[in-house]
C-alpha cells in the first residue's frame, strides 16, 4: 500500500487552527470572569495573608491576574518542584474547587 505524503500546508493549517483554538479557549476562560467574581475569589484567601506584607498580598493579585499563562512559563525556583509544583503559579495557586473558584496554595506566603 503506498503510503501518502502529507503536505506541509496540511501540517501548518492543522497547527494554525490547534493554535488559535487554544488561544480561544484560553481567552474565553481569562476574561469570562467580571471583575466583581476575580475580587470575590481574591476575598477567600485575606484570611491566608492577613498577617503578611503588602509585597505578598501584591505577589498574589499578580498570581491571580496571570494565571495559568505566564507563571506556568516560570520555573519554580524555590525548591518546591520536590513537592510536585511544576511552575511558578504552583506556589500560589493550587486548582479550583468544585463551584470553579481558585483555590490558593500557603506556600508563598513565606
Amino acid at each position: 500500500m503506498p503510503r501518502v505524503k502529507s503536505s506541509p500546508w496540511n501540517r501548518r493549517s492543522s497547527l494554525i487552527i490547534a493554535s488559535v483554538a487554544m488561544l480561544a479557549v484560553l481567552l474565553i476562560w481569562q476574561y469570562g470572569k467580571s471583575p466583581g467574581q476575580r475580587e470575590e475569589e481574591f476575598v477567600s484567601f485575606q484570611n491566608l495573608t492577613q498577617f503578611s506584607d503588602q509585597e505578598v498580598r501584591s505577589a498574589y493579585r499578580f498570581a491571580v491576574a496571570n494565571f495559568p499563562g505566564l507563571l506556568s512559563y516560570m520555573p519554580c525556583f524555590c525548591g518546591c518542584v520536590y513537592h510536585g509544583d511544576t511552575n511558578n503559579g504552583d506556589c500560589y495557586i493550587d486548582g479550583f474547587d468544585g463551584q470553579g473558584r481558585l483555590l490558593f496554595d500557603p506556600h508563598a506566603v513565606g
